[in-house]
């Protein structure tokens, strides 16, 4: 969430729970989430690690914030066609999608090759957060304070106008 200054506000730990799971044995089996947040583990009613749910969450804000869209509407893929490619490892038609209402070239090897690895269906062919945060993408160009702003002004305009 961000605030009137557009500062990151971290919210919603309605569901935290310890890494140890509710149990004690590592994993979580509650039913919670935004639909278009949720990991597909969550969907197939299947136990499964907090971390693992939390990146694909993560995720799935990191490249909302840096296209401007949702990937897929939701990680279910028998109902979600977009989420489906990736199932089906039909990965040129998915970014192929997404590549359609951007500029040429807006998506670069480096990030087709990391939210490839993060919206997998199985949470351990996702990578793990020292792998993501040492991945090539990570090491790109970043954005100061004021060129950050200036974007989320750009995005609210847009939104205003519409």
């Amino acid at each position: 969430m961000l605030d009137s200054n557009f500062n990151l506000k971290v919210i919603d730990f309605g569901f935290a729970a310890p890494n140890s799971g509710r149990t004690g044995n590592g994993f979580l089996n509650t039913e919670c989430g935004t639909k278009m947040y949720k990991a597909p583990e969550i969907y197939a009613n299947e136990n499964y690690q907090g971390n693992a749910v939390d990146i694909f969450a993560a995720s799935v804000c990191c490249f909302a914030l840096r296209v401007g869209t949702f990937p897929f509407g939701s990680a279910q893929h028998h109902t979600d066609s977009l989420y489906r490619l990736i199932i089906q490892e039909k990965l040129d038609e998915f970014w192929k999608y997404h590549a359609g209402s951007q500029a040429q070239g807006f998506f670069n090897s480096e990030f087709v090759n990391l939210f490839t690895y993060l919206f997998q269906r199985a949470s351990h062919h996702r990578l793990p957060i020292a792998d993501i945060l040492g991945h090539p993408w990570m090491k790109g160009p970043i954005a100061n304070a004021d060129e950050a702003r200036q974007e989320f002004q750009r995005r609210r305009q847009a939104l205003d106008d519409i």
